[in-house]
């Protein structure tokens, strides 16, 4: 058992809708589970899809991450390994160890279930899922943020432009707007390059996000 200061309880804590997220994103064949350190017999505090190793909140600590505490300090990377769920499904599994600094606290165990349906794997990856809704707004990856920043620009531009419903006077203001409503203007230097790219100057970016 590790004694647990406020901030341990505010950082393990925090791991709880991390893997809320990572479940909507991988489905119900893989379960995720949080072990909080600060009392091995109740060692789960947090689990999403629990029915794979059968477990739920409250469940003690396994013997391979009871294992990995005690080698804790050792700090040897981490490998896949594979395990045995409920229904005996083969599961790959990784564990995180979670550090306040150098103080281990808890552990953030990912066990995907490698014998289910190919249908099921197709249904969670496939671009007809209906979390994918059409219009849903793209992320935009690239090299640097001055990249990110010209690729936003662009995008929003070509949106408004393409809109009749805007008339033409009206364009830059909501091109601002836009801009303005996907946090683009908390990125240095972003006014400047608007401001080039439109052939405004910045005094008239400023006073229309004033007017906003």
């Amino acid at each position: 058992m590790v004694d647990f200061t406020q901030e341990d309880t505010i950082i393990i804590n925090s791991y709880t809708k991390t893997i809320k997220d990572l479940a909507k994103l991988f489905g119900t064949n893989c379960e995720f589970v949080v072990h909080s350190l600060e009392n091995l017999e109740k060692c789960v505090i947090a689990i999403e899809n629990g029915h794979i190793s059968g477990r739920s909140l409250g469940a003690p600590i396994t013997n391979l991450a009871l294992e990995m505490v005690h080698k804790s300090k050792n700090k040897e990377d981490i490998l896949p390994y594979y395990s045995k769920g409920l229904d005996n499904n083969t599961l790959k599994c990784i564990t995180t160890p979670i550090y306040n600094q150098d103080k281990l606290i808890g552990l953030m165990c990912v066990n995907f279930n490698l014998d289910m349906k190919i249908s099921d794997l197709i249904k969670v990856f496939s671009s007809d899922d209906p979390i994918s809704a059409e219009g849903q707004e793209t992320e935009i990856f690239s090299a640097s943020v001055e990249n990110m920043m010209v690729d936003l620009l662009q995008k929003v531009e070509r949106n408004v432009l393409l809109d009749n419903n805007i008339p033409h006077q009206d364009k830059n203001k909501t091109i601002i707007y836009n801009l303005d409503e996907k946090g683009f203007f908390r990125l240095r230097g972003s006014t400047e390059l608007l401001a080039e790219h439109l052939k405004i100057s910045p005094h008239t970016i400023y006073a229309n996000l004033r007017k906003k």
